[in-house]
This record gives structure tokens, sequence and C-alpha cells, in this order.
């Protein structure tokens, strides 16, 4: 089926490309602004207002966004397999599970994030950071489904492109 044919398959196409492009171009703002903070930091004679917890948490953020890029890219190349009508190729499932462990970093990163930035903006560190993850808790177990559901689809995948196989040497 071409793309002609599934306006879904284009459209996704398009919002996958169009999100890929904004993505890029806020990595390389935040890339610039990481390494002219990073510069600035360094100068004795002035004080710029960040910490090194500011850029550390500007740094997590780019490598979120450079993880968020990857996995963008390779949930497209999967897109684009379906819309050439060959979603049980063998290379899909070794996609999925990309996309599986993609998500459980994006996942681990904003953990992390929880445990680094929320105890800075408080007095009581401990305390402020699990009062962050207990508020945020539930939608952080919720997320966890997204990477056990692509590690189940890998296997299906893969056991799909198995039987494809099988069935196109008996015939």
């Amino acid at each position: 089926m071409t793309d002609l044919q599934n306006p879904l398959m284009s459209g996704t196409r398009l919002f996958l490309n169009t999100l890929l492009i904004v993505l890029y171009a806020c990595a390389a703002i935040m890339a610039l602004a990481a390494v002219v903070i990073t510069i600035a930091m360094f100068v004795p004679s002035r004080d710029i207002g960040f910490t090194v917890a500011d850029n550390v948490m500007m740094l997590s953020l780019l490598a979120y966004l450079l993880v968020a890029i990857y996995f963008f890219r390779v949930l497209r190349a999967i897109v684009v397999s379906v819309a050439e009508g060959d979603p049980f190729n063998l290379e899909n499932p070794d996609r999925l599970t990309r996309l599986a462990w993609l998500s459980t970093i994006m996942w681990a990163i904003d953990l992390a994030y929880i445990f680094w930035q929320v105890p800075l903006q408080s007095g009581d560190p401990q305390e402020a950071a699990l009062g962050a993850l207990a508020a945020d808790a539930i939608n952080h177990l919720v997320t966890l489904i997204g990477p056990i559901t692509l590690f189940i689809l890998a296997r299906v995948f893969r056991h799909g492109a198995a039987m494809r196989e099988d069935l196109e040497g008996t015939v």
C-alpha cells in the first residue's frame, strides 16, 4: 500500500519528520547554550546566575532530547516499513527493542531529574525528593507500561517475522 492510498501513514511520516526538525533545532540551541553557560561559569569576573546544578539540569535535558531524537528516528523507520507494506520484516523487532530501551532510558533520566533537581529547590533534600516522587509515583509507574509494551511487541513482531520466513520457505 503506498502513502497516497494511506493518509494515516503519510500523515504520521509528516508528523515525525516535523517533530524531528523541531527536536534537532531544540537540541542545537540547548547544546550551544550549554557550551556558552559552561564557559561563562568559569570566567572569574562574571556571575551569570547559573549554578552547577542548573548546568547539570540543562545537560540532562540535552541528553533527554538526544535520546528522544534517536527514539523518533527509529519510530520513523518502523512507520516507513509499515507504509511500504512490510511490517513483519526482520529489522522491526530489533527496532521495537531499541524503542523499549530508549523509553526506559528516558524514564530513568526523568527519575534522576527528580532526585537531582527537587532537593535543590527546598530546605530538606530527602523530604523534598521523596515528596515529589510520591506525588508523581503513579505517573512514573504508568510510564513504565510503555517500555514493557514495546518489549512485548518486539517479541510478537519477532515471532511474526519468523512465521513469515517459515511460510515463505514452504511456499
